[in-house]
């Protein structure tokens, strides 16, 4: 039976070619959308999932409150840990690891020739890493790998770099690798790679207890909030409430009357934290905010809801073609039933053409996708789960286009029919594609109006002035600050560098953010606020830019700092003006220091977020970067081989490696650009395919008013005036599509907007600009078919049957 029918289907399609292709296009961009948001969809809701313990598994996060803000930390203190193991008989397990940061490595190979490395992703945990999360082990074992602090644990990719790919045939544990050049690590044990879709990242396993030897101040401070994670399971999963209070006032034996009175903890899912955009500082991987997976599922309904209206609206329009076929299929005693059967037969062919050719269009758009965001890993497997629903979203899609003009079709007068007395286009029929056409279009602008103002609020955070200098300028890490006035001197020698200076980082910190709290020497630690804290030298004021409102630059460094330079929101927060602030006396977690200087408010945080206090010290400790101005093009490549050769002459045992910084600023927007490109993409395809489906109709009801043209003209009506009688009603769908879309797309809009201390406003023109693109578009599309009937000769018009 449906070997007839699809033969028929067939027939049809080549009849109709120009239909066929318009319907086959349509759905298959539809599904091809929704399957790349279920892959989507699917990775990122799977993250963490794959240990065995996921459910059970809780990361501490840490909240700082102050009286006009609080701040949400993914790292805790590194004591945290310890002391929770120690007191809380509630805790199964407890575990904790610093980083990931990066690291200079190097190696003797089998000819003792010294090979150096840079890993990026070096981990120090504790043995109980081990017992939480599920690790893979290809060599060595966890009861052994950490038998001292000086060790290691590699993963398989990291193997592969130093060994090669025959690493497994080789006796890798035991091998010595230096850190730094100066502190030996025996290789203990080699494990696989953390999934795509692990939190916690790692290609080098350390002991925590190395970091903790070699920095006791961090280790050993309760007031601090580095790069320090806790994780922990509870005997008891049913009562984290009542945990997280037993753990919150606890915490005043360890906390200083201050930091108690700010810092509370809260316990978060593992399973949780890959979609929690609050933990936005998280130190381990990306996150996904779950706003955003669920607009990526709406948008691929969206998409698939207006190509199977598409699909309706063609078929629906076909309908008065194939009148007399179901006339003589009643009158030769065909059921309606069995009509009904035979039009989902006929397209159940169009459908499996739809799915093998989204299948294909699908895995392209991954790999496209994978092309451009460097993380993500998406890929489309041939799995149960996969299989499953592509056959649900084919059943969906047969029910969503096809069991309503079958019901249409099959419903049909055998009498009405033979005689040609089907009127489609005044039917109810017509009247549904009108409401479908509205609900396309409408989409269709929201789409539109999103991209732009997602676009715009882009091209803001581009061309917004940060308050600093960020062109043309160079950053390398100091590996040893001690050196980093050697490295000064070398660089300022050479002709292509401009300009040096060194000191925590830039000023809106890119990787490295160390905090503080301040207050005033008469005020209690209870009354302490929130502030970034940077280590700068002479120059960082003058090579920025950084305007000074009120005070002096600093005039020494010195291993004790004794004076800080602070900006007018930290100002601000002590109540006080600028002028009223030089001399005063600062407290701050280091130390005790004079206030010299004001700075005028520059954008020290991504401008997600609102600029925050800020201590600048006259300290030599902290200085983690090297910023260099180098000169342009034409000298840019020799300036940076200047630059290359004095780092290597200061390091020579390091590892060379450089950025721009205005490349790394923009890289901190990477989701943001990924929530534009999707924008884009979607609007232009949903576009697409509401323009093919106003193609086909309009063919369509251009036939069906054919003697009505050649009436009108025979009557005197010119061709201008049959074009507006003919393209009006479309147009005006799409007006009303417009008023529907609005205040649709304006509170989504104005939500997602919310989310950025720095937006911009809504303004009339990004409505108006996408609709009035949408409208020519569309206008373009009927306009050249319209106008062609309209200018054919009435003769020919009324001879048409």
């Amino acid at each position: 039976m449906f070997r007839n029918y699809w033969k028929t289907a067939l027939r049809k399609l080549i009849r109709d070619k120009r239909l066929a292709l318009i319907k086959i296009l349509g759905l298959s961009i539809g599904m091809t959308c929704c399957m790349v948001m279920y892959v989507f969809v699917k990775y990122e809701l799977s993250f963490d999932s794959f240990h065995g313990k996921a459910d059970q598994i809780y990361r501490v996060v840490q909240h700082t409150s102050f009286a006009e803000e609080t701040y949400h930390w993914s790292s805790t203190a590194y004591p945290l840990a310890e002391a929770l193991r120690n007191d809380f008989s509630e805790l199964a397990l407890v575990t904790q690891t610093a980083g990931p940061v990066g690291r200079n490595f190097s190696i003797r190979d089998t000819d003792s020739e010294l090979s150096k490395f840079e890993e990026d992703q070096v981990l120090f945990t504790d043995p109980y890493f081990w017992q939480i999360f599920d690790v893979q082990w290809l060599q060595g074992n966890p009861e052994t790998a950490f038998p001292n602090p000086n060790t290691a644990v590699l993963t398989r990719t990291l193997a592969v770099k130093l060994f090669g790919e025959e690493w497994e045939t080789l006796e890798v544990l035991g091998k010595i690798i230096q850190l730094n050049s100066k502190d030996a690590l025996q290789i203990t044990g080699v494990v696989e790679d953390p999934p795509a879709t692990s939190s916690i990242l790692y290609r080098m396993l350390v002991p925590y207890a190395f970091y903790k030897m070699h920095n006791p101040y961090f280790a050993g401070n309760w007031s601090g909030n580095y790069q320090g994670t806790t994780y922990i399971i509870p005997h008891n999963n049913e009562d984290i409430q009542a945990l997280e209070q037993q753990i919150n006032v606890w915490k005043s034996k360890y906390l200083n009357e201050h930091d108690n009175q700010t810092i509370s903890y809260a316990l978060q899912l593992l399973t949780e934290i890959h979609t929690e955009s609050l933990y936005s500082t998280s130190i381990q991987s990306y996150t996904m905010p779950l706003k955003t997976i669920r607009a990526a599922i709406w948008i691929g309904i969206f998409i698939l809801l207006i190509a199977c209206i598409n699909f309706i609206n063609l078929a629906t329009a076909q309908a008065a073609g194939q009148a007399k076929e179901v006339g003589v299929r009643k009158v030769l005693g065909g059921s309606r039933f069995q009509l009904f059967v035979q039009y989902l037969g006929e397209n159940s062919f169009i459908i499996l053409i739809v799915v093998l050719l989204s299948l294909f269009l699908a895995h392209l758009s991954l790999g496209q996708l994978n092309d451009l965001f460097a993380f993500f890993h998406l890929q489309l497997s041939l799995s149960s789960d996969m299989i499953a629903f592509t056959i649900v979203l084919a059943l969906l899609v047969s029910a969503l286009a096809t069991v309503y003009p079958a019901l249409v079709l099959s419903a049909f007068e055998p009498v009405k029919a033979l005689k040609n007395k089907i009127k489609t286009a005044h039917s109810r029929g017509f009247g549904l594609r009108k409401a479908l056409i509205v609900v396309q279009f409408a989409i269709v602008l929201m789409l539109g109006i999103g991209a732009l103002v997602v676009y715009q609020q882009l091209q803001f955070f581009q061309n917004l002035d940060l308050g600093f200098v960020k062109e043309a300028v160079v950053t390398t890490p100091v590996p040893n600050e001690q050196k980093a006035e050697a490295l000064r001197q070398y660089l300022m020698s050479q002709p292509g560098i401009e300009a040096v200076t060194m000191a925590t980082g830039a000023p809106t910190s890119v990787d490295i953010r160390n905090g503080t709290s301040f207050r005033l020497p008469h005020q209690s630690e209870t009354e302490g606020q929130e502030a970034e804290m940077k280590s700068i030298d002479l120059n960082y004021l003058d090579f920025y830019q950084l305007q000074l409102i009120a005070g002096r630059n600093f005039t020494r460094t010195s291993e004790q700092f004794d004076e800080f330079i602070v900006n007018e929101k930290l100002v601000k927060a002590l109540g006080m003006t600028p002028e009223e602030a030089l001399g005063q006396e600062l407290q701050i977690n280091e130390g005790k220091a004079t206030i010299i200087g004001v700075v005028k408010d520059y954008y020290n945080n991504s401008l997600q977020e609102d600029i925050s206090p800020c201590v600048l010290i006259n300290w030599d400790y902290g200085i983690f970067e090297a910023a260099v101005k180098v000169k342009g093009q034409p000298n840019m490549q020799a300036s940076l081989a200047q630059l290359k050769d004095s780092w290597e002459a200061v390091f020579p045992n390091g590892i060379y490696q450089y950025h721009f910084l205005d490349e790394q600023l923009e890289s901190s927007y990477q989701m943001e650009q990924l929530i534009l490109k999707g924008f884009n993409t979607f609007a232009v395809l949903a576009m697409l395919i509401a323009c093919l489906g106003l193609i086909g109709l309009t063919t369509f009801s251009l036939q069906q008013r054919t003697k009505e043209i050649g009436v009108r003209k025979v009557l005197g009506a010119t061709v201008q005036s049959i074009f507006i009688i003919l393209t009006q009603q479309y147009l005006k769908l799409i007006l009303l599509a417009l008023l529907i879309a609005i205040p649709v797309a304006n509170y989504f809009l104005d939500e997602w907007l919310a989310g950025f201390a720095h937006r911009i406003p809504i303004v009339w023109w990004l409505y108006a600009l996408p609709a009035v693109a949408i409208l020519l578009i569309a206008f373009l599309a009927i306009g050249s078919q319209t106008l062609k009937a309209a200018k054919q000769n009435p003769v020919d018009s009324l001879k048409y049957e």
